[in-house]
């Protein structure tokens, strides 16, 4: 599956690569099964392995399935959605974080460019504006399970949420 990079979000272990419009071929997009909503009435995108919490999305969306063992989908949203999971709080991250200062590059540009709002503000009063999910922009994205590489093992294995 071919496809130009938009923007990446991540969220524990799974990337989510926002495409640029029209970069997916549509004929091979709809040849893709629909996956449908779990039994609570969400898009389930990944079980995390380790503590049973769920990358899941509550709006509605058109997911495809790349690879379900691979937690590899396409996600189509015609609107903004948010994308939930009870351990990965967008929120306490920045709360944890102490300030500004101590975020990173990719976090600071999400503050601004996806939520509109203004990091040089009072930090508590941020903190407070700030959602727990992940606001994600309409768009296609490609979601993809992460792997990290193990210096003292001298190999790579998929993160375990």
């Amino acid at each position: 599956m071919n496809y130009e990079v938009e923007r990446v979000f991540q969220q524990g272990d799974i990337i989510f690569i926002k495409v640029k419009e029209d970069s997916l071929d549509e004929k091979e997009l709809n040849k893709l099964q629909k996956k449908g909503r779990s039994a609570d009435g969400r898009f389930i995108v990944a079980e995390g392995e380790a503590t049973g919490h769920h990358h899941a999305i509550k709006e509605e969306v058109d997911m495809r399935i790349v690879d379900e063992d691979l937690n590899q989908f396409v996600i189509v949203a015609d609107e903004a959605f948010a994308l939930g999971h009870e351990e990965h709080s967008f929120k306490n991250r920045v709360k944890k974080a102490g300030s500004v200062e101590a975020l990173n590059k990719a976090e600071v540009e999400y503050i601004e460019e996806v939520l509109e709002e203004d990091p040089s503000q009072d930090f508590d009063a941020l903190v407070e504006k700030l959602p727990h999910e992940l606001k994600m922009p309409e768009g296609t994205y490609v979601t993809r399970k992460v792997r990290e590489f193990d210096n003292e093992q001298q190999r790579s294995r998929w993160v375990r949420d």
